[in-house]
């Protein structure tokens, strides 16, 4: 009988690994997409194309009618070790690191507590709508975005 009980905690104990080194290794592939944002007049539109090859390319641009205010590109990867990580390059700068913090079936959070700002940058589904939510290690300064699918 101790046998079998110590089989079962075995097996429980590898899938939980499994579960952990399946949960570490997923891109969002739930962000995938084009979404925007607009309210009287100013826009933001981001677009993630899917997980591919260890990583996902976004691109994220901000404006007021014609006129453009902000680019950034961007970059979801995963490492040969599983560990995630998201790469922004505002205006064409050279990228900054966020290193995934947490993550769940509808969200994820990256942070970078050396850089300036933002530290933290999450993104998150709340029913149709995507999230993006950036912000100090401690949650000042935050600013947020609710955008909707579109199409490219």
């Amino acid at each position: 009988m101790n046998r079998w009980i110590a089989f079962a905690l075995s097996a429980a104990l590898l899938a939980s690994t499994a579960n952990a080194a399946a949960e570490t290794a997923t891109l969002p592939g739930w962000l995938a997409g084009a979404w925007h944002m607009e309210k009287s007049g100013e826009w933001t539109e981001e677009r993630w194309s899917p997980p591919r090859a260890g990583q996902m390319i976004g691109t994220s641009r901000t404006g007021k009618g014609d006129m453009l205010g902000s680019w950034e590109l961007l970059r979801i990867e995963m490492d040969a070790k599983g560990a995630i990580a998201l790469l922004a390059a505002p205006g064409g700068k050279p990228p900054t690191r966020f290193d995934r913090t947490s993550s769940s079936p509808t969200g994820i959070v990256f942070a970078n507590p050396a850089h300036d700002y933002p530290q933290k940058i999450g993104y998150r589904l709340e029913g149709k709508r995507l999230v993006a939510e950036i912000s100090k290690m401690d949650g000042s300064q935050a600013m947020r975005w609710t955008y909707e699918r579109t199409r490219f």
